[in-house]
């Protein structure tokens, strides 16, 4: 029978709904712990919140044959998953539905947000639900803009399963990635995800090697050649140097030894911090591809702290090599979002003698921490502490600066893929941190 109100108007009965899950689960949930994400609901009471869920919205779901009836009930099943989190069973059982259907109506930015909101809450496997909805994107994107939104959001995961070392499961994502390049028809796009897969195939050769090493030092931590081996594997090409660092100062390579012992020691100087920086920067010039980037990327922080403090050719000497690396990750990031950023359409923000408006309100986070609510001005401007930063848009790309006086040019920019209505922003920052973003106030 159909309703006599239209559903973008009609009451939705969820408190009633929220109620009878809690009444028939709060004995499933009595057992958390309230210092840590709270665990996934057992399959009993996810299949009857799943059933009162679709009571609630069965209309909804018996017209969600289309991909964008399905797209506009996940979007559905996500505000209602923000009025729900008083309830665990119902908050995870629409987030998961919500994932589940974008990524049937091939739109990974939704897909991605329902499962992102659910790793703020939930204990789950993150990149393996990710896995899952590219499967999923891959059989119903059609668009060029949902394949191109694919790949994009798929190396950012690529990106989580190399830190993992899944290396089995990234190998696969990377094939999906350049089929939806390809059928986004963007040559940059492909020849970067083709460049990309062949990174990850050398890592994880590299990783099948270090195994061994990382066996050895499990039985004799002190042994010089496996902390080489090791120690190499985790800062040249994972860029793990907490990890990697500690190893390579036990290493056998002498002068690998010496930098890595004299960055333990934490210098505070500026002239000493420029001259670790230097040692670094000169290693780099013997590697190639992904060893290469990782030791200037690293270089690259010692010069930032140091150049503030520099004078002379010495200061020169730093600006550039940082300029070098700035430009770098640009190139990496224009290549990677596809285009040029000269082509993309660009949202600029100038000064008109006005009080500034406030167009948009994000919940921001970085890594597994909850963030905060970000103010986008009409000025370009965000409410940051000391009133520097500014946000723009290039294309699908959202570009946050943040001021940062030891970084290139005083900045420190993260780059971010919006979603098709842009509601949700998805990317890594300069340390290889995922941020995320979600609209709750205005727009963009």
């Amino acid at each position: 029978m159909l309703r006599i109100q239209p559903p973008a108007f009609r009451p939705v009965p969820f408190l009633a709904l929220a109620l009878a899950i809690w009444l028939v689960h709060v004995a499933a949930l009595a057992a958390q712990d309230p210092g840590n994400k709270t665990p996934v609901p057992d399959q009993p009471a996810r299949e009857k919140a799943l059933k009162l869920v679709k009571d609630v919205f069965g209309e909804e779901y018996e017209r969600a044959e289309t991909s964008s009836r399905k797209l506009d009930l996940a979007k559905e099943l996500l505000r209602e998953a923000a009025q729900t989190k008083d309830d665990p069973v119902a908050h995870f059982v629409l987030l998961d539905q919500a994932s589940d259907l974008a990524a049937r109506a091939g739109e990974a930015g939704v897909a991605f947000q329902a499962v992102d909101e659910m790793d703020e809450v939930f204990a789950i496997d993150a990149p393996k639900r990710k896995v899952a909805a590219v499967s999923k994107l891959a059989e119903s994107a059609r668009t060029t803009t949902q394949n191109k939104l694919l790949a994009q959001y798929a190396l950012i995961l690529l990106d989580d399963l190399v830190a993992d070392d899944r290396f089995d499961t990234a190998e696969q994502i990377g094939a999906t990635i350049l089929d939806a390049a390809r059928k986004a028809r963007d040559g940059k796009l492909v020849r970067h995800v083709v460049t990309r897969n062949k990174q990850i195939a050398r890592i994880a050769k590299a990783y099948a090697q270090a195994r061994t090493a990382f066996a050895t030092l499990r039985k004799n931590p002190t042994d010089p050649k496996a902390n080489l081996a090791a120690g190499k594997y985790l800062c040249y090409l994972k860029g793990d140097w907490d990890r990697g660092l500690p190893m390579l100062a036990q290493g056998s390579d002498e002068t690998l030894k010496t930098l890595a012992a004299t960055e333990l020691q934490k210098p505070a100087s500026a002239a000493q911090q420029a001259k670790l920086a230097d040692g670094w920067w000169q290693l780099a010039k013997e590697e190639e591809d992904t060893a290469r980037r990782q030791l200037q990327l690293h270089a690259a922080d010692w010069y930032r702290k140091a150049v503030g403090a520099l004078s002379g050719l010495s200061r020169a000497k730093a600006e550039s090599r940082l300029e070098e690396v700035d430009s770098m990750e640009s190139r990496d990031f224009t290549t990677s979002a596809g285009g040029s950023e000269d082509s993309r359409s660009k949202t600029t923000h100038k000064p008109d003698g006005k009080e500034p408006q406030v167009v948009a309100v994000w919940r921001h986070s970085a890594g597994g921490g909850r963030g905060g609510e970000i103010k986008f001005y009409s000025n370009g401007r965000i409410n940051s502490p000391d009133g520097r930063a500014t946000w723009g848009v290039q294309g699908n790309v959202l570009i946050l600066v943040w001021p940062a006086d030891r970084a290139p040019g005083g900045r420190w920019i993260d780059r971010c893929v919006l979603s098709p209505d842009r509601r949700f922003y998805l990317g890594k920052n300069q340390n290889n941190v995922t941020i995320r973003g979600r609209l709750v106030q205005g727009g963009i």
